[in-house]
């Protein structure tokens, strides 16, 4: 996604025991790690009992790292889980406009 990109998404999950559907909270391209952290972090709690640890880091065109708002023209978040599950955390996740 491109740093200048605007407006809102949504992250949808999709349960891989039951293939039924997460959509998570609106969430903004200008956000903060933890603000997709607490827009993500309700669906990992409920189905698997686990919280979520996310990172953001965003890029100049070099791809080398820059916290210079001018400058970003990719940004990148990495989801883990705080511990590891058994089972897989979902069988499907998409990015959507949000409505």
């Amino acid at each position: 996604m491109s740093a200048t990109t605007s407006g809102t998404f949504l992250l949808r999950f999709t349960n891989p025991t039951d293939f039924k559907r997460f959509n998570s909270a609106a969430l903004k391209h200008s956000m903060s790690a933890s603000q997709l952290r607490d827009g993500i972090n309700e669906y990992f709690k409920d189905q698997r009992g686990v919280n979520t640890v996310v990172t953001k880091k965003t890029y100049k065109a070099d791809d080398t790292e820059t916290t210079v708002d001018a400058e970003i023209v990719k940004i990148v978040f990495e989801i883990k889980l705080d511990r590891m599950v058994s089972q897989p955390s979902t069988s499907a996740m998409t990015l959507s406009s949000s409505v």
